[in-house]
């Protein structure tokens, strides 16, 4: 919540316009102040991506992935199914929105994971095997590994407005609204199942 703040004071005079959120409360948990900072954000002129959680289909999305103005990212694998681990649902509070808003590659462990940094930890996921290469990569999966290139889309999408001649608004959520509805509406549905056929997404 603290970071959140800080941004909040710096972005303008950083040029932070995405900041990527991959993580959330704990099970699907709720923090309303932690989702009010993140709107609050959103009406700094930021835009804020933030992972769905990695709780399933019948899991509920955490905060502050649950705040309404956020862009919310669920994870997919290599065939655009939703993955078995995403979490989603109908939410109902006045700063909340259904969520997710967008999917992207998370990796799977029915298909491929995700190449990324590694944390330096044990190899393997296993803590009998050390660290055999610092700073190496690791094949991993969940929506933190979508959120990030959703951020990418979104950073990408500002630098083509600017190049246009969009300026952007700092003193509200504007600009960053723009954004996300121009990642939603060029979004398509894929109409499939999800991995694993439980709690499959219906078109709308």
């Amino acid at each position: 919540s603290e970071a959140l703040d800080d941004i909040a004071q710096i972005a303008q005079s950083l040029n932070i316009k995405v900041v990527n959120c991959s993580f959330g409360i704990s099970g699907g948990g709720t923090d309303p102040t932690q989702r009010a900072k993140a709107n609050a954000l959103v009406d700094r002129g930021v835009v804020v991506v933030a992972s769905s959680g990695n709780n399933g289909g019948g899991g509920s999305t955490a905060d502050p992935g649950r705040a309404s103005k956020v862009l919310t990212v669920g994870g997919v694998n290599d065939i655009n199914q939703v993955a078995s681990y995403s979490s989603g649902s109908l939410l109902s509070a006045a700063d909340t929105d259904d969520k997710p808003d967008l999917v992207a590659p998370g990796g799977s462990s029915y298909r491929s994971k995700i190449l990324s940094v590694d944390s330096n930890g044990a190899e393997a996921a296993n803590p009998s095997f050390p660290d055999v290469q610092a700073n190496d990569y690791t094949s991993i999966l969940g929506t933190s590994m979508a959120a990030p290139l959703v951020a990418g889309a979104s950073a990408l999408v500002i630098q083509a407005l600017e190049s246009k001649g969009h300026v952007w608004s700092w003193d509200s959520s504007a600009s960053p609204l723009f954004v996300k509805m121009l990642l939603t509406a060029s979004a398509t549905e894929t109409n499939a199942n999800r991995e694993t056929s439980a709690y499959n997404p219906t078109l709308g």
